[in-house]
């Protein structure tokens, strides 16, 4: 894990308390299933309505449905987007890297980890220090980068204690693309509130952002 002193430094998040339960008993809609989760927000493009959380290395998707109500969306929209959850839900569909569920319960998680200071501390815009053009934009599970504006990689990630298999110390990143399955895990060299780096496990170095 990073020093103490570094994650101390990383600004502690806001978190809301939330025990919402539904009106419908587990298994009532699915295969029942229970994760700590992270919360990463709810959509609105007009036409449909929707929330997600990361679990257990996939997105958990919450649509309006006969269990999935109104009460269900006000009372997720208290939570703030990043904070852990316990979830409890019916899946009621798999997809490829993610599973459509039905909520029976969520319980906000109010004490922030080391790893949700981590999680917090990267969400914005960075730029390379020594190379202007080089950027990278974070989006809740999201990380991009860009080159002259134009978009190179996205990856999904989340923050873990450290990779496996390595005399490094942590924290760490697990890097995937859902589409083709490929993932790694990723060192962070550097955290901070101006910034952050990070090495790929099989990678001499990796690049360096700041705010």
């Amino acid at each position: 894990m990073a020093p103490s002193a570094s994650v101390a430094a990383l600004r502690a998040p806001t978190l809301q308390y939330i025990d919402y339960q539904a009106g419908f008993g587990s298994g009532s809609y699915g295969d029942p299933h229970f994760a700590v989760a992270r919360y990463l927000g709810c959509h609105d493009d007009g036409t449909q309505e929707w929330c997600v959380f990361e679990g257990d290395g996939v997105e958990w998707l919450v649509y309006p449905s006969e269990a999935n109500y109104s009460e269900t969306f006000i009372s997720l929209s208290f939570l703030t987007p990043g904070q852990r959850v316990n979830l409890w839900a019916d899946i009621v569909n798999f997809n490829d890297a993610s599973v459509e569920v039905a909520v029976q319960r969520v319980e906000a998680i109010t004490t922030a980890s080391d790893l949700d200071r981590i999680w917090f501390a990267l969400q914005g815009f960075f730029t390379d220090p020594t190379d202007s053009r080089e950027r990278a934009e974070v989006f809740g599970n999201t990380l991009f980068q860009l080159y002259d504006d134009n978009q190179l990689f996205s990856y999904r990630f989340s923050i873990v204690e450290n990779c496996d298999g390595t005399s490094q110390t942590g924290p760490a990143m697990i890097l995937s693309d859902p589409e083709d399955g490929w993932s790694n895990c990723a060192i962070l060299t550097y955290i901070g509130p101006d910034g952050f780096d990070y090495t790929e496990m099989g990678m001499l170095q990796g690049p360096r952002y700041r705010r």
